[in-house]
């Protein structure tokens, strides 16, 4: 459509300078000299400002909706053409100032009509790609910047597992320098402790694009055992697909965890009546041997406070002793 459109243009073209420059005696006069301006070159005069008058109220119409940036610039050609127009209906010598400045309106208009051509249609879209640039770099600017600062582990690889940076939490979690990784795979470093989890996180990227908060367990460089916290994502920078991971040391929480569940367990096959209070005199642990005492659930026991367990005055007299067992101090009476 677009090239069928540009010749007809073009054959109209060789149409008007054909019949201009080779059959001028077969066109109507428009222009007698020492007469003026002949009846049929007025009415086509007119008749061109009523057709521009057309895109003038649509130009018009689209300024008012903010429907394009070029609507101001097109609406302003249009009149001025218009007044162009105007001004060759009226001259009657063709060097007359009527004449003169009918062909001023038509420059002007033809500078509108580049502005919003020109302008718009060119240079706007390699501003456009200018901006959107700068935003990318300033964006690309920022991530390093959090990349490289932050306390969490981050790792920078190819979708096929060659590392090709990594910040410093990262590098002190493993215990690697970075000219020790960069190039090389997770698999030929060694890292992962189990290597299925290493495929599973794989097969997961490839169904997902993403694996978040994983809990896997991981070899540093000297060997040592830690457990971290695992994210993976595929991400695009500079419109290049790379795997961005990151890990966060969890060993202690864990070693923690599994000492208080041990803990638990102890306190829960002791023989004696052993319960626990925290700083606001609820309880928090309550083993089987108190729970039969007390002759209460331990869902009943489960947050509730001293005297609400044993009673008020009960609690009122040991209320001195309590607080100096929260204060560390071992303290021994009957229940």
């Amino acid at each position: 459509m677009r090239y069928l459109s540009l010749t007809g243009c073009l054959a109209i073209t060789a149409a008007v300078y054909w019949s201009v420059l080779l059959h001028p005696d077969a066109l109507p006069q428009t222009f007698i000299e020492g007469h003026g301006l002949t009846s049929i070159k007025i009415g086509i005069e007119y008749a061109i400002i009523a057709t521009l008058a057309v895109p003038a109220i649509l130009f018009y119409r689209d300024l008012n909706r903010g429907v394009s940036p070029d609507s101001e610039a097109l609406l302003s050609a249009a009149i001025t053409s218009m007044l162009s127009e105007i001004c060759f209906t009226l001259y009657s010598d063709a060097a007359d100032r009527y004449n003169f400045l009918g062909h001023i309106y038509k420059a002007v208009a033809y500078c509108y009509i580049y502005r919003a051509m020109f302008v718009s249609s060119v240079r706007e879209p390699f501003e456009r790609l200018l901006r959107i640039t700068a935003d990318l770099r300033d964006s690309e600017a920022r991530f390093s910047t959090v990349f490289h600062f932050s306390p969490i582990g981050i790792g920078l690889g190819t979708l096929d597992g060659s590392m090709l940076v990594a910040n410093q939490a990262w590098l002190d979690l493993l215990g690697y320098q970075l000219d020790e990784v960069v190039g090389r795979t997770t698999e030929g470093l060694g890292i992962y402790l189990r290597p299925e989890d290493r495929l599973e996180v794989i097969a997961t990227l490839k169904a997902c694009g993403r694996v978040g908060n994983l809990e896997l367990p991981f070899r540093r460089k000297n060997g040592d055992q830690i457990v971290a916290q695992y994210s993976a994502e595929i991400i695009r920078l500079s419109g290049e697909p790379l795997l961005m991971v990151m890990v966060t040391d969890v060993t202690a929480r864990k070693a923690e965890a599994v000492a208080l569940t041990r803990y638990r367990e102890i306190v829960e096959q002791h023989g004696d009546p052993l319960v626990f209070f925290d700083h606001d005199e609820r309880i928090v642990i309550a083993n089987r041997a108190y729970v039969t005492l007390i002759g209460k659930s331990t869902a009943d026991l489960q947050g509730r406070t001293l005297d609400q367990v044993v009673g008020v005055s009960y609690y009122q007299a040991a209320d001195l002793r309590l607080k100096a067992a929260l204060a560390g101090e071992a303290q021994h009476y009957p229940l």
